[in-house]
């Protein structure tokens, strides 16, 4: 299971490693980072401490829907180009088949995260170096341990509606939709009623993970919704006879 796993991991990173793809999506990544990372070190009040990698708790919700629909697009394009037969003929096991392409993507997510990190460690020192504000350390750790969990965890979400739905369209409608619209709504009429339950909705869980003050619930939320949705939609992958 694991070498076919593995196959299938060498054969998207294949796909995603392109020149083509990688650099454009890394540039506009570091790009968006740099543009939140500039304005919050400039737009301080405080002449104290700047904290190095506060921004990166900013970013990672944008920089996540990225993921979100690069994932999604990435399953989607095998069942538009017509691709699944031709990497079911080199690799029958379905199961595995998937999985290794997340793994695949879920790589793509760590490299980006690495992106972030360093451009906002880069950008907050020299804008803060130009307003005589020294950047500072505290929570690094733990900024950096929620970005690398959130990134694969977003990719994760993205996959499982492209898994499901098939249709481009029809994912990144669902995605964007949900993530900007729906679960806004869903918690601003939950609200009406005294409930809060913005922690137990997946995008927002996954936002919480690389910002709440305690990550203990957003964590446990987070696992429990990718591993619903993704094997939801493995299970729906592996039973469905025309691809």
């Amino acid at each position: 299971m694991l070498t076919h796993v593995h196959q299938a991991f060498r054969s998207e990173l294949v796909k995603l490693l392109r020149p083509r793809l990688l650099w454009p999506l890394l540039g506009s990544v570091a790009a968006a980072t740099a543009a939140v990372a500039a304005g919050t070190a400039a737009l301080r009040d405080d002449p104290g401490p700047v904290d190095l990698l506060g921004a990166a708790r900013t970013a990672t919700p944008l920089i996540g829907l990225v993921m979100m629909c690069v994932a999604a697009n990435a399953f989607c394009q095998e069942y538009r180009e017509g691709t699944w037969r031709n990497l079911l003929v080199r690799q029958p096991a379905r199961g595995a088949l998937v999985t290794g392409k997340l793994a695949g993507l879920a790589l793509l997510s760590l490299l980006v995260a690495a992106t972030v990190w360093a451009t906002c460690a880069a950008t907050t020192t020299l804008t803060a170096a130009r307003h005589g504000s020294p950047p500072h350390w505290d929570g690094a750790p733990s900024t950096t341990l929620r970005l690398l969990a959130a990134m694969p965890a977003y990719t994760v979400l993205g996959s499982a509606a492209g898994l499901l739905l098939r249709s481009t369209a029809a994912a990144l409608g669902t995605v964007l939709g949900w993530t900007l619209v729906a679960e806004s709504a869903l918690t601003a009429l939950a609200a009406t009623k005294g409930w809060d339950i913005s922690p137990w909705l997946p995008a927002s869980a996954v936002t919480r993970l690389s910002a709440a003050p305690s990550p203990t619930l957003p964590t446990l939320t987070t696992t429990a919704w990718c591993t619903l949705l993704f094997t939801t939609a493995t299970h729906h992958f592996t039973r469905t006879p025309h691809l």
